[in-house]
């Protein structure tokens, strides 16, 4: 199991296609960004979620796992 970063701005093509050649799952942690809300403010995220009804997180994390990769988010809040 590799878990490494990976979201529609780092995708990890070229990790993916080595760790898949070699039989190694790998698992995408920050599917939704490393607490920036860059991802979740992207235009084109944002306009997916629009018109499927659904939210910019939902969004990136059904984004990973049409490409295969499961996902594993981290849970913050502000106390």
């Amino acid at each position: 199991l590799n878990q490494v970063e990976r979201h529609p701005l780092l995708p990890q093509h070229d990790l993916l296609e080595y760790c898949d050649s070699r039989g190694i799952v790998v698992q995408a942690h920050s599917p939704l960004g490393n607490g920036s809300e860059v991802l979740l403010e992207n235009d084109v995220v944002v306009r997916v979620a629009r018109e499927n009804g659904t939210s910019p997180a939902q969004v990136l994390l059904r984004w990973n796992m049409q490409h295969g990769v499961p996902v594993v988010t981290k849970f913050t809040s502000e106390k």
